[in-house]
């Protein structure tokens, strides 16, 4: 699923949702798959969008 949302001429929202396989946990077990969330940050600028800020969450 991937969204949107203009924040006017200036900035946006994006949201994008993946699902995530194939991850190892800190002792080098495979974890079981799970949902996970990113959301960016964007600001319109002269020479394009820069991404201002950045984060993946875990789905339940």
């Amino acid at each position: 699923m991937n969204e949107g949302r203009p924040g006017g001429r200036s900035g946006a929202i994006l949201h994008q949702r993946y699902v995530s396989i194939g991850a190892w946990d800190a002792d080098g077990r495979e974890m079981p798959r799970f949902g996970a969330m990113l959301t960016v940050v964007l600001l319109a600028r002269a020479d394009g969008w820069r991404a201002v800020s950045l984060i993946v969450s875990a789905l339940r």
